[in-house]
């Protein structure tokens, strides 16, 4: 009887066992399973990361390239204005040296105007003497006239 005892509690030992053995194996693929998985996310999780480690690098020489560009813009602005300041001063410049110049022509249109004035005037009285000159001249000569028949 005791060694139906034992062969039993052997045999319930194996059975025990090969249950273990089958829980530990078991547990053991699923161990790997979720090892098998947790490398899996973890190599999707990587692969993300490099991504968007990758896009954030790619924006990053975007923002440079825009920072670069903004800069350039802003520097061409400043020139623009420099130049039309440039361009305002002559301009007032050029509105100055016109209204002299104006000014100077107005005065000389003036001046043409007086001596115009005075010309005319030069010439009314050289015509005055002219004619003054010319009735001297008529009268001489009817006077001379008048000698010459009294002379004869």
């Amino acid at each position: 009887a005791r060694a139906t005892d034992t062969a039993a509690k052997l045999e319930a030992l194996q059975e025990e066992s090969a249950r273990v053995r089958a829980a530990d194996a078991a547990a053991i693929q699923e161990a790997e399973a979720a090892l098998s998985e947790a490398r899996a996310k973890k190599e999707r999780l990587q692969e993300d990361l490099e991504r968007r480690a990758a896009e954030l690098a790619s924006r990053d020489a975007a923002a440079d390239v825009a920072n670069q560009q903004a800069q350039k813009l802003r520097e061409e602005i400043d020139r623009l204005q420099d130049s039309q300041e440039l361009e305002a001063q002559r301009a007032a410049d050029a509105e100055a040296v016109a209204a002299e110049k104006q000014k100077e022509a107005e005065a000389a249109r003036t001046a043409e105007a007086e001596a115009l004035q005075h010309a005319a005037a030069a010439i009314a009285s050289a015509k005055d003497r002219n004619d003054a000159l010319q009735a001297d001249v008529d009268r001489l000569q009817s006077e001379l006239s008048g000698s010459q028949e009294l002379a004869e």
